[in-house]
């Protein structure tokens, strides 16, 4: 089964979002995961409050985004913002985001999975019903203390109770944040709830802050692409890369372009794509 491939913005970010587009058109990809952040990038700009923008302005912007990607084949198919929504501000900035999302026509936003859970309970809920209003998923990151492995992530979800909340399942935080953990098994654990996916390589290291261009670690993408193949998953899958290891000595372009290109051909040798 093909795949709605991606490219997780950060990793192409200081091309800006036009030089992004043709870096992406540069290693055959067509789908763009947008991180918009707290500052909304690529939208707000420079000296802007994000939340003080008027709703019709950031509309705007997010159809002008839309059309400048769509000049260039790609598709702005995930957008992410990683803040901390249990706070109102914050909360309200993951609205505007999913807002954006609607225009720019993606499918999910890809989050956090909250800290507290007396805060972030109510605040997915109220999340969830604002996503249903716009026709997004919201995924939660595999992060702690609320998401980082199987356990934790389905009694979020069952606290939140709500068809919208759905969870991003990072092939590498799921070694990062456990200790002696089987990542495959999570994932047959968690999969109906699966509703994105961070493709991410790594030594399978407790703690090891080594996440390189995909190939270069030992995660077996094959089998966990065969995994969500045998659930039907449809969602989108973002590569990401970070970490000191991942671009050699400094992310310089010519090391960021070099790990862009492994992984994409890492991704049609075990034929993802």
């Amino acid at each position: 089964m093909k795949h709605t491939i991606e490219v997780f913005s950060p990793l192409l970010g200081s091309f800006g979002f036009d030089g992004t587009l043709d870096e992406l058109k540069n290693v055959g990809l067509t789908n763009l995961d947008l991180n918009l952040g707290a500052g909304l990038w690529s939208v707000a700009q420079p000296g802007e409050k994000p939340l003080e923008i008027p709703a019709k302005e950031i509309e705007k912007r997010a159809e002008g985004l839309k059309a400048q990607a769509a000049a260039k084949g790609v598709t702005l198919s995930t957008v992410s913002c990683f803040v901390d929504f249990e706070k109102p501000e914050m909360k309200e900035t993951i609205k505007r985001c999913l807002k954006i999302g609607q225009v720019v026509g993606a499918t999910t936003l890809v989050t956090g999975s909250g800290q507290d859970p007396a805060a972030a309970i109510p605040a997915l809920k109220d999340l969830g019903r604002y996503a249903d209003t716009c026709g997004l998923n919201i995924a939660m990151e595999t992060h702690p203390p609320m998401g980082h492995n199987a356990v934790y992530s389905l009694w979020t979800l069952m606290d939140v109770k709500h068809p919208r909340i759905k969870l991003n399942y990072d092939t590498a935080n799921i070694y990062y944040y456990n200790h002696k953990i089987d990542g495959e098994a999570e994932l047959r654990k968690l999969i109906q709830h699966v509703g994105h996916l961070h493709i991410k390589d790594s030594r399978k290291g407790f703690h090891e802050n080594f996440f390189p261009a995909l190939g270069d670690g030992v995660i077996d993408l094959r089998k966990i692409f065969d995994i969500l193949d045998e659930a039907g998953f449809k969602g989108n899958a973002s590569i990401e890369i970070e970490g000191p290891a991942a671009l050699g000595e400094a992310a310089t372009p010519e090391n960021i372009r070099k790990a862009l290109k492994r992984s994409v051909e890492h991704l049609a040798k075990v034929g993802v794509i």
